[in-house]
Formats: structure tokens, sequence, C-alpha cells
């Protein structure tokens, strides 16, 4: 699939004085393979979906949609050509500083995060709610029967906790869905965020979960029952995810 990719390249519509190259594959991503090219003076960064992305409920045409917004605000790298369908993506290769965990105690890097988280939820996105029930539906029919002890009970609290928020007064805005370390890009002394794959219009509370799982505690201020409906979905998703991978 590498191979006809980089055959294909001038369908990239990008100005490239010669074929790209392989220079190495890039770590990360459990739904896909991403590699960093080379073409001439210019680096690329290549992404290509994995078969059976789409049962963990990803969704390449909403991520696109994303991506072009939020590169624009400087808050993902830019896109330069997608072929959804095929999990095809091709974005600017932008140099960084992945960052360490010993960071997360540090007074101004807590200010530089919750700059970009606040710099997210203000983008403005003509999206579809995020679809949380289909997605833990989705989970559950692939796990339901598979012997994983305690799954159902986890997916029908997840499915309560839905509720709740739901009839809840729950913030909504553009969440990312993933924000762990590895999807976090420093770049002269601002924050990118990688891995655009879950994102959508969804309850602000689901990255606040996130974030303490980091160990960042940023002043956050949700109602305790929202707080454990919020953590009760992720729970779900993040442990249905693992097994199905």
């Amino acid at each position: 699939m590498l191979e006809q990719a980089l055959a294909n390249w001038r369908k990239w519509r990008i100005p490239l004085t010669c074929q790209p190259t392989l220079c190495c594959r890039l770590p990360g991503g459990q739904s896909n393979q991403t590699f960093l090219l080379n073409a001439g003076n210019t680096q690329l960064v290549l992404r290509l979906g994995l078969a059976g992305a789409s049962l963990l409920g990803v969704d390449r045409r909403t991520e696109l949609q994303i991506l072009l917004v939020v590169a624009e605000a400087g808050l993902a790298p830019k896109p330069l050509y997608a072929e959804p369908g095929r999990g095809l993506l091709v974005t600017e290769y932008i140099e960084g500083i992945k960052p360490e965990q010993s960071l997360f105690a540090n007074p101004d890097w807590q200010i530089m995060l919750s700059k970009t988280i606040k710099s997210l939820r203000q983008q403005s996105i003509n999206l579809a709610p995020y679809p949380y029930r289909q997605q833990m539906d989705n989970y559950w029919q692939q796990l339901s029967g598979a012997g994983h002890p305690g799954i159902e009970q986890q997916y029908l609290n997840a499915v309560s906790a839905l509720d709740l928020l739901e009839a809840s007064s729950a913030t909504q805005s553009l969440v990312h869905h993933d924000l762990n370390i590895d999807n976090l890009l420093i770049v002269n002394a601002q924050l990118m965020l990688l891995d655009w794959e879950y994102a959508g219009q969804g309850f602000t509370i689901m990255d606040d979960v996130a974030l303490l799982h980091l160990g960042l505690n940023l002043s956050l201020n949700h109602p305790a029952k929202q707080w454990a409906a919020a953590q009760a979905i992720a729970g779900f998703l993040d442990n249905g995810w693992h097994l199905l991978r």
C-alpha cells in the first residue's frame, strides 16, 4: 500500500520537484501507519489507514473536515491531500518536541496546554453531534460473547452515563477525544495536537477526563455526577478500543 501511494504522488497536487521517498516510519498509531517522506527540500507525513479502522469507529471524512479548520488555527499540521475512503492522508511535516511526563507539573506548560484547549473549544465547525451511543454499541456488538469479564456491566454503565450527560447541561464543543501524551507536540513554545481520528462535536468534559488522566488539574469545574458519567463513558470506550485493536 505504501508503494502504491508513493507511485501515485502526482495525484496529491502538491508542488513537489520529485517523487517522495521513504525516510522512516514514525512511531505510534494503532489504526494506521505513518511515514516521514522526503521530496527534495520538502518533508511530508503520509498516513495510511489499516484495515479494520472503521470497526474502531474511525470517521476519516469528519476527521478531514475538522483538520482543515484546526490547522488554520495552528492546532494541527496542515492537511495537503486526502483520500478518506482509503484512509490516506498527507500533511506537512512540522519539527517539534514530544513532552515528557515530568513537564506536566510545570506551570508554564499548564498555561500553554490551557490556551490550546481553549482555542480548540472556540473553533466553529458545522458537525453532527458526536455519536457516542453508536460508538459504544459498535464496540459492544463486537465484544459481546467474547468472554471479557465485566465488559457487559461496563457497557451498561456507560449507556446510563450517556443518558445522564445528554439530559444534563453538560457543555459541548469541538472535542479531541484522544488527548494523551503521544498526541501532543511542542512547536516554537506552542502546542499542537495530533491524531484527530476521533474528534467531533461532543461533551467538553470528555477531554477534561483525559487531562486528569495526564495528571493535570486545570481548575475544571463540573458537577460530580457529570464527572462520574464522563469517566464511565471514557472507561468503556478506552477498554473496548484496547480489546478490539
